[in-house]
């Protein structure tokens, strides 16, 4: 699995990937994370417009249509956004929950 935290500009912060996960994960984890901090929405948002027929969601600069990509946000305010891929939705789930859990502490 790897996880990607970016700021609000899209620019790296924090990279880790875990042992035996596959190198292609590495930017596709960047790649979910950034549109989920320059849009301001889940990276969901774009691949549930794609499913809804909405194909030019898929021309939109800086954007992929893929899951697993959340903002993070401090006071109504997103601050950058996390990415995660290599792994299943339920546990990307549970990771990312505990890494906006993490990087909340790092910026109080």
């Amino acid at each position: 699995m790897v996880i990607a935290v970016v700021d609000k500009g899209g620019s790296l912060l924090f990279l880790e990937r875990l042992d035996d996960t596959q190198i292609a994960s590495v930017n596709v984890g960047i790649d979910k994370a950034r549109p989920a901090a320059i849009c301001r929405r889940p990276s969901k948002v774009f691949e549930d417009q794609v499913k809804n027929g909405r194909v030019s969601a898929l021309a939109l600069h800086g954007t992929v249509a893929l899951q697993d990509g959340v903002p993070i946000v401090v006071s109504r305010k997103v601050i950058g956004a996390i990415g995660v891929s290599g792994e299943t939705p339920q546990r990307r789930q549970l990771e990312r929950k505990e890494q906006s859990r993490h990087a909340l502490l790092d910026a109080a």
